[in-house]
């Protein structure tokens, strides 16, 4: 057998690394030049907020689209300030888990042993069971930026009837984490946010994240808009000097940006703010988010498996105006957060087409230019059928009925990921907000999307229902959303 010598070899093996690393960029370039085609398309029709992109350990795009002041023209950019709504809610799960790590409680305690006063039918509620919704408690009680201090918030969460007993079913519930702050500020004996800031946000080296210490910079922070209206900051809206009141903190509310929130995805691929035995914990799928529903709830992360059959660790938020969305495809080490500062374009709708590109799936290009459809083009389009369903179902009160249309015009794997349990909440939800509707306008937003312009007849008000339908026959609705607009 012929000897290789050492210097041959070492050819050989610079070549073979130069070769691998050229691959690597050239998926890299290509993913990138896709993403930005889609991003600039998407910005065209009006989105604003930024987006970061990251594979193997590495940043392959983190930019800004639109504005984040519209009034003094500053650009949106990956530094911009945005807040991240519910995302929140595992910097409460991680700093509970911390607490439990430095011996100061358990999330097996029951909430009795921190709240005094707890009735009969709460005193069986554990932190495990406020971390993962399964508690009892409503959706929320009160709206965010009402003036309410720790012990009134609390007083009234005590006086709330429950939904169901502790550990029986899920309910989504701001109250429960909001609860999880307050037993964070009587443990540690500090404010909510000094806690996280001390044990989770500088360890993890995160700057730009908090709710009033990292003593902002206005014009960095990123205005919302509503109805062509300026809405403001969060800081622009009620509250109290260290941070939001009680409906809100804890629970929601915190701003950030996309790049401290993928150094916090990095801080915890290691030990720098939990350790493995409190991440166990932390990404476990302790419980199923509603009846069939495919992902679980573990302590302030969704938990899915995607079609791939790999694991992933997310979670979205928003207010109706600012959106973010934060996918962590951990088997694959992909990333991708977004936020977005517009009422009607929120940032969890482009995740999952910017997901589909950095896969290799197939994805809808938004349309260089949105087309405005008539009625006439809408019923013959295959598409059409199932969006003037969707009136129909707003318009019928029986429950039957609606189930028989949606399961005629919901796609199936929408349906296995929201379960018709949620749709049909959803669907009254939004039927006692708009009802018997005036079709006014109908907008292609690309091969597979419309959005239609509905006045309630009921109300007067506006509203955008924006649909995704499948891309093959029949062409049903795969994705839903619904937001309130200004008149035409």
């Amino acid at each position: 057998m012929k000897k290789i010598g050492f210097a041959s070899f070492l050819l050989t093996l610079l070549f073979l690394t130069s070769w691998n690393c050229s691959i690597f960029q050239s998926e890299q370039s290509k993913t990138v030049k896709k993403i930005e085609e889609y991003m600039t398309r998407l910005e065209k029709t009006g989105f604003s907020g930024s987006l970061l992109v990251a594979k193997n350990n590495k940043i392959w795009l983190a930019r800004g689209y639109g504005f984040a002041n519209y009034e003094k023209k500053i650009p949106f950019t990956e530094n911009t300030v945005s807040t991240i709504g519910s995302i929140t809610k595992q910097f409460t799960a991680a700093a509970i888990l911390k607490l439990q790590e430095q011996g100061k409680l358990s999330v097996k305690d029951p909430i009795n042993k921190y709240f005094s006063d707890v009735p009969e039918d709460k005193q069986k509620i554990t932190l495990h069971h406020l971390l993962t919704h399964s508690a009892g408690f409503p959706g929320a009680i009160g709206e965010d930026f009402e003036k309410i201090d720790r012990d009134k918030f609390i007083r009234r969460a005590m006086e709330t009837p429950l939904l169901f007993q502790p550990g029986t079913s899920y309910k989504y519930s701001n109250v429960g984490y909001s609860l999880l702050g307050a037993i964070i500020e009587i443990v540690s004996g500090e404010n909510y946010e000094t806690y996280l800031r001390k044990n989770l946000f500088a360890p993890a080296g995160l700057t730009r994240t908090g709710y009033r210490l990292p003593h902002w910079i206005p014009d960095s922070l990123a205005h919302g808009y509503r109805r062509g209206s300026d809405w403001g900051t969060l800081l622009d809206h009620p509250q109290a000097p260290d941070g939001p009141y009680w409906n809100l903190r804890a629970n929601g509310g915190i701003l950030s940006t996309v790049k401290d929130l993928y150094k916090w995805h990095l801080a915890l691929k290691g030990n720098a703010v939990l350790s493995d035995s409190s991440k166990w914990l932390y990404y476990y799928p302790h419980v199923r988010e509603g009846e069939n529903a495919e992902s679980y709830y573990g302590y302030g992360w969704a938990l899915f498996t995607t079609n791939r059959g790999t694991k992933l660790i997310a979670h979205d938020g928003g207010n109706t105006i600012f959106a973010a969305d934060f996918r962590r495809y951990v088997d694959e080490n992909v990333v991708i957060i977004a936020m977005s500062n517009i009422a009607g374009k929120p940032a969890f709708r482009i995740t999952g087409d910017i997901a589909c590109i950095v896969f290799n799936e197939p994805y809808d290009l938004p349309p260089e230019k949105e087309e405005i459809l008539s009625l006439n083009q809408l019923q013959k389009s295959p598409i059409g059928v199932h969006a003037l369903a969707l009136l129909t179902i707003y318009r019928i009160k029986n429950k039957d009925a609606t189930q028989a249309l949606i399961e005629q015009h919901f796609a199936p794997d929408f349906l296995k990921r929201v379960t018709m349990e949620r749709l049909l909440k959803m669907i009254e939800n939004d039927r006692r907000k708009i009802g018997n509707v005036l079709l006014q306008k109908i907008t292609k937003t690309g091969d597979n999307r419309l959005t239609l312009k509905v006045q309630s007849k009921s109300t007067g008000e506006w509203w955008e229902i924006a649909l995704k339908f499948e891309k093959k026959t029949p062409h049903r609705i795969n994705g839903i959303g619904v937001t309130d607009t200004m008149p035409e």
